[in-house]
Formats: C-alpha cells, structure tokens, sequence
C-alpha cells in the first residue's frame, strides 16, 4: 500500500493523543497500540493496549456515535516503520480507513483500501 499524505489529519490526532496519553507506557520491549474515533469533528481514543515485542491487539469497540477513524501502534526498533499484511486486515475488518506506525518517535500513516 502507497503511502498517502491524505491520511495527514489521522496522523495529527494520533500525535495529539499521544502527547496527553495516560496509561501503558511505551517501550521497544512491547508494542503499544489505541484506536481513534470520530464524531462531528471530535476525536477520542479507545482503550490502549500493550502486547508483546511484535504483536498487539488494539481493542476496536467504537464508543456510540462515534465512527472508526485510525488505528495506531508501535512498532520495535528493527521492524519497518510500515503495517503488516495483518495491520491491514484488522483495520478492514473493523472498518477503520487509516493506519498509522510509530517507531523511535517516528510515525507515518497509511490509507486502507476497503
């Protein structure tokens, strides 16, 4: 999947609930994930979650009224800074249309082609 800059705003929500998150704390040891929803220009984020080195669950419960926005997660030092062929599969199957990867304070975001 290419890269889109259209996915800007999914990345500067992340970034802003990152920035105030409380909760887990991220380590290269454990991936680290959170979805995002929205409604009516409003963003909120899901339940965090903490899995192992290459692997998390994020829990994809949308809050009512809110739709599916981004899914973010980490990623460990030495894995690419792109999603899975899972990554993808989970956000179409929970009809999320944006993921976006963290690793070494680095983030990009991705649109998914439903």
């Amino acid at each position: 999947m290419k890269k889109s800059t259209g996915y800007l705003i999914a990345g500067l929500v992340v970034l802003a609930l990152l920035s105030r998150r409380h909760g887990a704390e991220m380590s290269s040891d454990a991936e680290y994930g959170f979805a995002v929803f929205q409604r009516d220009g409003q963003f909120v984020k899901g339940q965090e979650a903490t899995g192992t080195r290459y692997n998390v669950t994020v829990p994809t419960d949308s809050p009512p009224g809110y739709r599916p926005m981004a899914i973010y997660h980490t990623h460990p030092p030495e894995a690419l800074l792109s999603p899975s062929g899972a990554d993808y599969d989970a956000a179409r199957k929970y009809g999320f249309p944006s993921i976006c990867v963290g690793r070494d304070g680095e983030m990009e975001c991705y649109g998914v082609e439903r």
